[in-house]
């Protein structure tokens, strides 16, 4: 059967990709477009009828070009004011999004009416991200109509693998700037009459409702189901249920679609058996519903699809689930083609094509209707998972039966609940208390199968073309039961003089068996030689290193003083995670500054440590006495390092200490630890913060400094600006871990030199993590960024 609609939006889809990874100019889209729409006339007008390949080509092109061009026009806003970052801007518009708590502030979108920069306007830009410094949630709902003014920024990118990158995510929702205001810059000016207020005002009144009946875990598990609004789960909690891979219990979508479709066929069952009644009653709940949730991809997925399924019944046309997806791609990716990108968007169908196209097959194979489609959403969706996440959940697919079978009755309990809350609140507590006791129970379940060590596998990021050859794989296995013969004969052929005749029908299982050795095994695969990463942690230090050997350790983990942001949670260990890693061989603390060993103790708690390695301690300090504390409980062995000390990196690699001697009456700065790093040929020196006194020490010492890469101390300071080591290291490059700071670093000085030399100078708060690699004979530099 030819799915002419399919394969169009196939096309579009396709298209999309090309407008992103191919970006030439908007005209040239939009000629190319033009030309493949009037080839597509003309084939319609003077090719013959029975030419019909020739016009599913034409129909094939003319989407895949109108796909780019509608991508390119989607994002050409974003290129319009590229000098707005910095500048004060003052503005008037609509909220259209909920608002996410981070912190101290709060963000959510708008709709732009009004946008100026002092007396100019600009006229282009249609929406805006507002990150407004307050908590007051209830003062910024969807509807209202706001004035604001603060200061243009343009949103942040990942600097560092596996890094989330915020402007992207915005641009591919058509938002390319973000706008940072005080509470009291913003200022509301009316509140909208239609569905989008009256809808915010209901889900604020079922918010403040169910926080008030429940405990705080449960309330926040509640409203997560309800209403994906996850800002009650705890970090910790929600890492617990993303290694179970339940997580989609958070993601409003076909469950609650399914409930809310069957509550109103069965209200309406007293009053009238015709099903055009309940079709429109449906589809109004459905609109509503759509209005409490704000813009949620899985549910507009779910929601199109369930309205295509309700024509085909009024219609007596026969339902195509194919189609259907199809159709609610096309509705998201014309309203939003940068959803294709996201992960949402990707998930939601993923899921829903191993539901649609895999569970059959695994069914007919009598594995049961519900082990079926959690195994095929679980296939289907487990590259992404270990593309985005690096883990593959083991006890996801039986989980997964029980928490769907929960979930029709927690929807169910929870919906009713929320809905009495707005109409007569006393009547709601029970179905609250009962959605809410249910939801303890199961996550509690969850905690339990996600604790054992087993539960979940962390895997380095696959590589695109393993991620395509797994879609094809499983594209493919369900039609290799028709295609037997042609196996059989292909068995008989090519492995009958390489099999004894008895193990010839295991043949095929034998080479599918391989095959997917071969796919998972390049999860864990990794190129030889060493790599050494100074990652970008801002005004800070902290150096990855892995060895041919594939032993791994963490130099410094950055920090941030008087701050409570984690580097360590949300820059080191997503990082750690990119690489498939929860375990490192060696931790090591250079000194104990805040800016290279707060990340460390955030770390310790949540990373598995072989041993840690630092200088030698310097007394009662804070830092060290929680450090050693951290180390002692989770049983990781401390060595204390020294002058002359060397160790070992497997065969090939090993570490130098250079400072401090063994004995000295330094502290802060000067008591660092300094290492070289030597592999083959090639050797990376890393200096921590030591300054001038000594850098001259280290020179009066018998022994070599050179080095290809040299780490320069104290972050580039002038305090630690001495020529004469320049001079002994010899360095190839050179890498500066610094961020935005008040101390001058790296200094002027610093820089004019190494530029007069002409050395290679990597600074990380211009260019991002940088990437060191070597085969033992030569060396290679990249950066994260693009520069």
């Amino acid at each position: 059967m030819r799915r002419r609609f399919l394969e169009a939006v196939i096309g579009f889809g396709a298209g999309i990709i090309a407008g992103r990874y191919f970006p030439v100019s908007l005209e040239i889209w939009a000629a190319a477009a033009c030309c493949a729409i009037l080839l597509t006339l003309g084939c319609y007008l003077f090719i013959k009828k029975y030419d019909l390949q020739g016009r599913g080509r034409a129909i094939l092109l003319s989407a895949l070009l109108l796909g780019a061009f509608w991508y390119a026009l989607g994002q050409y806003p974003g290129a319009l004011y590229p000098e707005l970052a910095g500048q004060n801007v003052s503005g008037q518009g609509m909220i259209i999004s909920y608002p996410k708590s981070s912190g101290y502030s709060l963000s959510f979108a708008v709709s732009v009416d009004k946008l100026q920069t002092g007396q100019t306007p600009l006229k282009n830009l249609k929406k805006l991200q507002l990150r407004v410094r307050t908590k007051k949630t209830e003062d910024f709902m969807p509807g209202t109509v706001i004035s604001f003014r603060g200061t243009a920024e343009i949103p942040s990118v990942a600097r560092n693998p596996g890094g989330f990158d915020y402007r992207g995510y915005l641009a591919n929702q058509g938002i390319f700037y973000q706008v940072d205001c005080a509470a009291s810059d913003v200022c509301a000016i009316a509140e909208s009459g239609g569905l989008r207020r009256m809808a915010a005002g209901a889900r604020q009144r079922m918010h403040d409702g169910v926080i008030k009946m429940l405990p705080p875990r449960e309330s926040g598990l509640l409203l997560g189901f309800l209403f994906g609004d996850t800002a009650g789960i705890s970090a910790a909690e929600w890492e617990i249920y993303q290694r179970a891979g339940v997580l989609h219990l958070f993601s409003v979508s076909g469950l609650h679609v399914a409930f809310l479709l069957g509550t109103v066929y069965f209200l309406l069952s007293f009053l009238t058996a015709g099903l055009l009644p309940r079709a429109v009653c449906g589809t109004a709940a459905l609109i509503l519903y759509y209005f409490l949730l704000g813009w949620k991809v899985s549910f507009v997925r779910a929601a199109v699809m369930v309205f295509l399924g309700l024509s085909a019944a009024l219609t007596g046309r026969r339902k195509d689930a194919f189609t259907s997806m199809a159709l609610a791609a096309a509705v998201i990716l014309i309203i939003q083609p940068g959803e294709l990108f996201q992960i949402g968007f990707q998930l939601s169908f993923a899921a829903t094509a191993g539901i649609v196209y895999f569970a059959p097959w695994l069914e007919s194979y009598r594995l049961g209707k519900a082990l079926s489609i959690a195994l095929a959403a679980q296939a289907f969706t487990l590259p992404l998972i270990a593309w985005y996440f690096n883990l593959i959940s083991l006890v996801s697919p039986l989980l997964n039966i029980v928490a769907v079978a929960a979930s029709a009755l927690i929807a169910a309990l929870g919906l009713i609940g929320a809905l009495l809350l707005c109409i007569f609140p006393m009547p709601a507590e029970p179905f609250l208390a009962a959605a809410g006791f249910l939801l303890y129970l199961l996550s509690e379940l969850v905690l339990k199968a996600a604790s054992f060590e087993w539960a979940a596998l962390v895997v380095r990021s696959p590589s695109l073309p393993l991620v395509v050859a797994c879609y094809a794989l499983l594209t493919i296995l369900p039609k290799l039961p028709h295609r037997r013969p042609y196996l059989r004969f292909l068995g008989q052929q090519y492995l009958s003089g390489l099999l004894p005749k008895a193990r010839r029908p295991w043949a095929a299982a034998g080479a599918a068996l391989v095959l997917l050795v071969v796919l998972l095994g390049g999860l864990g695969t990794r190129g030889g030689g060493m790599e050494v990463i100074f990652l970008d942690v801002g005004q800070g230090d902290s150096i990855f290193i892995r060895t041919p050997q594939g032993i791994t350790m963490l130099i410094d983990g950055g920090g941030t003083p008087a701050s409570d942001y984690s580097v360590g949670q949300r820059v080191i260990r997503p990082f750690l995670q990119k690489q498939g890693l929860e375990k490192i061989d060696l931790m090591v603390m250079t000194h104990k500054d805040l800016d290279h060993s707060e990340g460390l103790l955030e770390l310790l708690p949540t990373l598995k440590v072989g041993a840690f390695l630092m200088p030698p301690r310097e007394g009662n300090d804070e830092t060290e006495v929680k450090l050693l504390a951290a180390c002692q409980e989770y049983a990781v062995p401390v060595k204390e390092l020294t002058v002359g000390e060397k160790v070992q990196l497997g065969r090939t690699a090993w570490l130098e200490v250079l400072n401090p001697e063994k004995g000295d009456k330094d502290k802060g700065n000067n008591h660092s630890l300094v290492l070289r790093l030597v592999y083959g040929e090639t050797a990376w020196l890393l200096t921590g913060d030591v300054e001038k006194k000594v850098l001259a020490e280290m020179m009066s010492r018998p022994g070599t400094l050179g080095a290809d890469v040299l780490k320069l101390p104290h972050h580039g300071s002038v305090g630690s600006f001495d020529p004469d080591f320049y001079e002994a290291v010899s360095p190839r490059a050179v890498v500066v871990s610094a961020g935005v700071n008040n101390y001058n670093h790296p200094h002027p000085q610093v820089l004019q030199y190494f530029t007069d030399k002409g050395i290679p100078f990597y600074l990380t708060k211009n260019s991002g993590a940088v990437i060191t690699r070597s085969d033992g004979a030569t060396l290679s530099i990249e950066t994260y960024l693009q520069q």
